[in-house]
């Protein structure tokens, strides 16, 4: 999907936000004005007394939106390959401002806007009306501020805010981090004032910090520089890879071909599979294998570990999300689990310190646990000298926990292989494990032939989209993709949204999966919501039971839910998918124990049902949520993004 954005719609650089940020909260006449009317400022900069009420405006804010979303994908329905005109638009605008509101006027005049929000607002609170007493504000002085420390915490949030860039950042940034942590300290103070601290703190940042380029006279914009815990941690990583990497043996091809032939005739390695399937199945310490999506990295797993099971020895396969790991893990019939997981159970712990950063530490046998308060037993999971740890979906394998994978590595004898696609989702922390497994690997390998798309054109198209030489082939790749139907033109957010909806909404009419990638979790909301309203217009959904989902999302009867987390108790994984709902009979005895009458007369679902991909279980306390593609997923082969049947039946309780 393509947008045409306006060219005078610049985001504003990220310390002018914080410079926003910190006049809200130390504003001497901005903080005695509050003051006077009986309000203080939280922690987070809201003020204390109204945050209750800033829920209410958020959903009610994303409702409107759903709402011209749906209209507008309803619309387009209607009057097939035309486009809503500027009248139209605005009828939807107030239709969505209108739906699910009685009493509320049809149309919106700007100058009531003032009027609208108290109105809002009283709805959500009659009680904001009443007057509070004035109060005396304390802020915190100057000379109490330790400038080291917050120097600490605006390289925390520089190095946070680096993750796209490869952890470089400016003074700029680092500038942006100093304000923001200042505004954080609850300090009352002047301008000048602030400016001048935050001088002081940005000097002191630059002892925290590396820089990347040798000329003295950087422009301030430049991310010309990197945390020194950043650049220490690649360069540890880096050396400790070099040292594990040595010459090795690999399986015997004949061998391979023997086993897969064995496993499925029918199905035919290629040269690459076949090498790195060899590869695993060997001694080689370090391995790295990339390739795109549909390449046969599942078929070749299941080839090496059926060999190395052979000789005596196990795979066990890790990966950043756990379904990743179950789905690898139930394919090679080998023992799967979150990398963080396995980290977990090997002593490592991790933890947010004083300046905001996170601090990993292992405990030895006997330690006391920093949470649990018991003493560490060692790990369960027994990995042997020459068993063979796999890293699935490796693209997403942060500096972190490399650096605590390789401590096991070293501890246990096993051997490792990274693999993935450094073009799908990058970690959630900072990237780049990956490329210098793949930099010190003794045995590199790329997975080259795409088996898995059934139109050879669509899967050389997206092969050469992979692998441009230049921006002229770019160019071509982009028009093909426009001319051959891959690409649909929007001109507004709310377009792009409603052709989602439409996607969806479609594809379930004919038994389809689709993937729906959006940028932010609030945008998934919305468009989760929009599918949401159309199911219910057109009764798909039963709205007289709901329960209550993540950020009190109603889930009714028919729609399609998200666990958003794991639970090894129960053995659901996070984003695993499933319908609420259930056989009348089960439903009506099951509704009759877990429902709780409100004083409205209506009931509210405690315990929800879902149909998972696991058998029966006890009940789990996880969050769940009307489900779209994860955001910042560059591909729909992220493993959150993962489809599969559902076979068994799970309860959870939503909360």
């Amino acid at each position: 999907m393509v947008q045409r954005r306006h060219p005078r719609r610049t985001p504003l650089p990220e310390r002018d936000h914080a410079e926003g940020d910190l006049a809200s909260r130390t504003d001497p006449a901005w903080i005695q004005a509050l003051a006077a009317k009986g309000f203080t400022l939280n922690g987070d900069g809201e003020i204390a007394q109204l945050q209750h009420l800033v829920s209410p405006l958020s959903k009610r804010s994303a409702q409107i939106e759903a709402n011209k979303i749906a209209r507008t994908s309803w619309w387009k329905q209607q009057h097939p390959g035309q486009e809503p005109s500027h009248d139209v638009l605005s009828q939807i605008d107030r239709w969505a401002w209108a739906s699910g509101r009685p009493n509320k006027p049809g149309d919106l005049d700007e100058e009531d806007w003032a009027e609208l929000i108290h109105n809002e607002l009283l709805t959500a609170d009659p009680a904001v009306r009443q007057e509070h007493a004035s109060i005396d504000v304390a802020g915190a002085s100057l000379a109490d501020l330790d400038v080291g420390l917050l120097a600490a915490k605006a390289i925390v949030d520089a190095d946070a805010r680096s993750i796209g860039t490869g952890g470089r950042f400016s003074v700029m940034d680092m500038r942006a981090g100093a304000i923001r942590a200042i505004a954080a300290t609850g300090v009352i103070a002047e301008h000048a004032e602030l400016a001048t601290l935050a001088d002081q703190v940005v000097a002191c940042t630059r002892a925290l910090t590396v820089t990347l380029l040798d000329d003295p006279d950087v422009p301030a914009h430049i991310k010309s520089r990197m945390a020194t815990s950043t650049a220490a941690l690649k360069a540890a990583i880096a050396n400790r890879i070099e040292a594990l990497s040595m010459p090795s043996v690999p399986a015997p091809v004949e061998e391979i071909t023997s086993i897969a032939n064995a496993l499925d005739p029918e199905r035919v390695l290629d040269n690459d599979q076949t090498d790195g399937a060899s590869a695993i199945a060997g001694t080689t310490s370090v391995i790295a294998i990339t390739g795109a999506a549909g390449t046969g990295k599942t078929t070749m797993l299941k080839v090496a570990a059926a060999t190395l099971r052979r000789h005596g020895q196990n795979m066990i396969i890790v990966a950043p999300t756990k379904k990743a790991s179950s789905v690898a893990g139930r394919e090679a019939s080998s023992a799967a689990s979150s990398l963080h997981q396995l980290l977990h159970d090997y002593g490592w712990r991790w933890n947010t310190g004083i300046a905001g950063n996170t601090e990993w530490t292992r405990l030895n046998v006997g330690d006391i646990g920093p949470t649990t308060g018991q003493p560490y037993r060692g790990p369960h999971t027994r990995i042997r000298p020459g068993d063979r740890i796999v890293v699935d979906e490796a693209g997403m394998l942060d500096l972190e926990a490399a650096h605590a994978l390789i401590d096991i590595i070293h501890r246990t004898g096993a051997t490792v292989a990274v693999i993935g696609d450094d073009y799908q989702a990058l970690p959630v922390g900072h990237s780049g494990a990956m490329a210098l497994f793949r930099r010190s690997a003794f045995e590199k390998i790329e997975l080259t032939e795409i088996h898995r798309f059934r139109d050879p054109e669509w899967s050389d198209l997206s092969t050469r989209l992979r692998d441009s030489s230049g921006r002229e082939e770019s160019r071509e790749i982009a028009e093909e993709l426009e001319r051959t139907g891959h690409l649909t033109h929007v001109t507004t957010e709310a377009e792009a949204k409603a052709a989602m909806v439409t996607a969806w909404l479609e594809s379930s009419r004919r038994a389809e999966t689709i993937a729906l990638v959006t940028a932010t979790h609030v945008e998934a909301q919305q468009v989760g919501e929009a599918i949401q309203a159309q199911r219910i217009e057109t009764g798909e959904l039963d709205t007289r039971r709901f329960a209550l989902g993540q950020s009190d999302q109603p889930i009714y009867v028919g729609d399609l839910v998200q666990t958003r987390r794991n639970d090894n108790d129960s053995g659901v994984e996070n984003r695993q998918n499933g319908s609420f709902g259930a056989s009348r009979r089960t439903t009506s005895r099951w509704l009759r124990s877990t429902t709780r009458l409100l004083s409205d007369g209506s009931h509210v679902i405690t315990r929800l049902r879902i149909f998972t991909l696991l058998t029966p279980a006890p009940s789990t306390g996880f969050k769940a949520r009307l489900p779209t593609a994860p955001s910042s997923a560059p591909t729909s082969t992220l493993p959150g993004s993962m489809s599969a049947s559902l076979v068994g039946v799970h309860e959870m309780t939503p909360s």
